[in-house]
């Protein structure tokens, strides 16, 4: 079966001397949607929500947990869980609450030690591209294999009740309807009734019938907080979840849920089908989605994506132009990919160093994107692909790799140039920390 190979949207963490793995997944719309829910939240407050990174664990259980002021893991399966776009905003809120409330437990030798246990390995899929830093995000904020086992964080009641309080202002402050927060709650009571459906966010968030009602009674606080539903974020919701019920589930189980007669049953059938079967359906139910919303930049990414892995490279080149066009913003991925297509042919390398160039402009720890340019490179500018080179391996932590292409590209390199400066920079950095590294052993 396709969906038994590693894909480019996966990254396969294997965690040392455990059997357990997860993967991170990167996705434009999921991190558009859920970058947007925090701008919302965090309006008018002291929270910057370009500080906040929030990333995506591939997992069907309902969790989320923060491990510091700034790092948020979402389960894949609390978003697919979720029954609309207001329980999975009452998660983030809560979760930036134990945030700012400064609850996070883990100290700085803990997660140091768990660092030690967690060994990734880098994995291509059949689109043949990582997308993006997710690699780097594990190696910096340190996730070990005790939190894959369980050991998330843990609240005392009265910190739990703060981030309760701190989530309920968050929204009701931004007219948010907190609500969905309450219906949250009578869903992981569900989960704690049922031994088969146990939820990992139970053990670390217990909830209590207390604290379900002294949310409910908080909300009084703010005239009930019963705002009006924001419709465009619900219906940008139900198609998100749509397409990770499509990845995650079973195409069984997905056949189960959906059918093709509404805009979100067509996306997670193409999602599925895509997969899961040889078929052109996919294409034909992604064009049908666009004849109906051709502005939606994510059905053409997706399309794209399913043209390129069927070898139709100007295809996929063309439906990237129109994610790109559609899309509000600029986003490093949806150029990472869009020069991955173009390196396809030896005719518009240029073009596909322009784009990528524009990916690392927006987020320069895509390591991916630093992969394609060396490979880019390496054609006519080898001093070029080593420095490319050295700045990927000095972002996964092979410090002895980065030097090696660092010493390597200084040597042809083009004085005064931005990489000349950078790679300089580089070799400084490794040398400092050699000396470092020497001085604290001895």
């Amino acid at each position: 079966m396709i969906k038994n190979i590693i894909y480019a949207f996966f990254i396969l963490l294997f965690l040392s001397h455990k059997s357990f793995s997860f993967e991170l997944i990167r996705d434009t719309e999921l991190e558009s949607f859920t970058k947007d829910i925090l701008y919302k939240l965090t309006f008018g407050t002291d929270i910057d929500p370009e500080e906040v990174n929030i990333y995506f664990i591939n997992n069907r259980n309902i969790n989320a947990f923060v491990i510091n002021s700034k790092d948020m893991f979402i389960n894949t399966g609390l978003i697919t869980a979720s029954d609309n776009y207001l329980e999975l905003t009452s998660v983030i809120a809560h979760e930036l609450s134990h945030m700012t409330g400064f609850h996070v437990s883990r100290t700085k030798s803990e997660i140091a030690r768990l660092s030690k246990n967690a060994l990734p390995v880098y994995m291509l899929g059949i689109v043949g591209a990582l997308t993006g830093s997710a690699d780097t995000a594990i190696a910096s904020v340190m996730v070990g294999s005790a939190s894959v086992q369980g050991g998330y964080l843990s609240y005392s009641r009265t910190q739990e009740a703060a981030a309760d309080q701190g989530a309920i202002r968050l929204m009701c402050q931004n007219s948010i309807n907190a609500r969905g927060l309450l219906s949250f709650f009578k869903k992981l009571e569900q989960s704690e009734s049922s031994i088969i459906n146990f939820s990992p966010y139970n053990q670390s968030h217990p909830v209590t019938k207390e604290r379900y009602e002294f949310a409910k009674s908080s909300l009084t606080k703010f005239n009930g907080c019963n705002h009006k539903k924001d419709i465009s974020f619900e219906n940008r919701f139900k198609l998100l979840k749509a397409k990770l019920i499509g990845y995650t589930f079973t195409r069984k189980e997905v056949n189960a849920i959906y059918d093709e007669s509404s805009a979100e049953g067509r996306y997670a059938l193409s999602v599925s089908s895509h997969y899961n079967e040889a078929s052109d359906r996919p294409v034909l139910l992604l064009r049908e989605l666009i004849k109906d919303d051709k502005t939606n930049p994510f059905f053409h990414e997706l399309l794209a994506e399913v043209l390129f892995s069927r070898k139709d490279y100007n295809g996929a080149i063309d439906e990237q132009k129109y994610a790109i066009k559609y899309y509000q913003g600029e986003s490093d991925l949806l150029y990472m990919l869009m020069g991955n297509y173009l390196k396809q042919d030896i005719r518009l390398y240029d073009e596909a160093i322009r784009y990528i160039k524009s990916s690392l402009r927006i987020n320069k720890n895509n390591t991916y994107s630093w992969f394609l340019l060396a490979d880019l490179y390496s054609k006519n500018d080898l001093p070029r692909a080593h420095y490319a080179s050295a700045e990927r391996y000095f972002l996964l932590g092979d410090y002895p790799m980065s030097y090696k292409f660092t010493i390597k590209s200084l040597k042809a390199i083009e004085k005064n140039t931005p990489e000349w400066y950078r790679a300089n920079d580089l070799l400084n950095i490794m040398t400092r920390k050699k000396e470092e590294d020497e001085a604290s052993e001895n």
